[in-house]
């Protein structure tokens, strides 16, 4: 924008005059939001926020086919981004940011995108909100009690139903940041930080067991390990649900383990899972064949050639595939498969 001086004045114009006309809604809200980036790269924030602010009631006046949707969302997103005092060193201090027409604006923004199960912009704006609240001053358990909320609407989205145009990498790089920002200083009850990540941690176990070891990191794990202890625990969670989390998140963790040298912790994490998936009523045969290979390897690897020989028997009598060896082997398949043939020649 800077390189055109005239650019704000042309965009005005176009915004002015597709409003006039019936069908070029779409265009005046591209002429908007442009419009809106223009004031905010030059620091004009509440002329880019009152540009969102009217684009975005005008939208809302209209019958919205695709292309205005598509905008409309964009708007909504853009106010929520200038609405962050994270990233807008002016939104921490103006009286701007503060008032209760902007919370009111970033629970409606948040319900929108709940009901559309749009989990990015979902969980972008509980994030911008969380800073809102955070930052705001006033009765303590109100500000707990509206975080809360923020978190259950957060716990709502359905994984299953994401939009075609929202990834699950970008929805957990937010979460990730999420739970980074729920550590709130100055608590008086040191529970409180513990029952909002719950609502995040869980949500963030629904995406990564879709995901592989590789794409996992050590923040990602550190948050993934909580959230075990959280299905352990069981606090107002289906004893069933939390279980079938469990089963998949455990041996996924202990891999992420094994592959960085501490065998002992994936060696206790897959002895768990094993004795979760025997006293399962709704027996899962390939998870328990999954977990008593990664067992036998590991126990392999420490050395305890007794138990990883009566760990393989079962896993042989149960007719195991040989895809499990190779994910939890990897180079080491073939000494692993040699090693076998002897015990079983044994």
């Amino acid at each position: 924008m800077g390189r055109y001086p005239q650019a704000e004045e042309y965009l005005a114009i176009g915004y002015s005059a597709a409003l006039k006309r019936l069908h070029q809604l779409d265009v005046a809200l591209n002429c908007a939001y442009w419009l809106s980036k223009s004031y905010a790269e030059t620091g004009a924030l509440k002329k880019a926020l009152k540009t969102l602010d009217a684009a975005i009631v005008t939208a809302e006046k209209k019958p919205m086919v695709a292309p205005t949707a598509d905008m409309f969302e964009k708007l909504l997103l853009a106010r929520v981004d200038l609405l962050d005092a994270e990233i807008n060193v002016g939104a921490a201090e103006s009286k701007l940011f503060k008032d209760h027409l902007r919370e009111f604006q970033l629970w409606h923004t948040l319900s929108y995108f709940d009901g559309k199960g749009q989990i990015y912009n979902h969980v972008r704006t509980a994030e911008v909100l969380l800073h809102f609240l955070e930052r705001k001053s006033g009765d303590a358990d109100r500000q707990h009690s509206d975080m809360m909320q923020v978190l259950a609407l957060v716990d709502g989205v359905n994984v299953g139903e994401l939009s075609t145009s929202t990834g699950p990498t970008e929805a957990k790089e937010l979460l990730i940041k999420l739970l980074c920002d729920l550590d709130i200083p100055g608590s008086a009850n040191s529970s409180h930080p513990y029952e909002l990540r719950i609502g995040a941690l869980l949500k963030l176990v629904d995406i990564c067991i879709h995901e592989n070891e590789d794409e996992l990191n050590e923040e990602v794990c550190k948050f993934l390990e909580e959230a075990i202890n959280v299905l352990r625990a069981n606090k107002g969670i289906d004893t069933a649900v939390s279980k079938a989390r469990l089963v998949v998140l455990l041996p996924k963790v202990a891999r992420w383990k094994a592959a960085r040298g501490n065998i002992v912790g994936a060696k206790e994490i897959l002895e768990e899972n094993v004795q979760l998936l025997r006293g399962a009523s709704d027996f899962n045969s390939d998870l328990l064949f999954e977990s008593l290979v990664g067992l036998c390897v590991v126990q392999i690897r420490l050395g305890m050639l007794e138990e990883a020989t009566q760990v393989m028997n079962e896993s042989y009598l149960c007719s195991i595939g040989p895809v499990w060896w190779s994910q939890w082997c990897g180079p080491l398949l073939a000494c692993v498969a040699a090693v076998a043939m002897v015990f079983m020649i044994l």
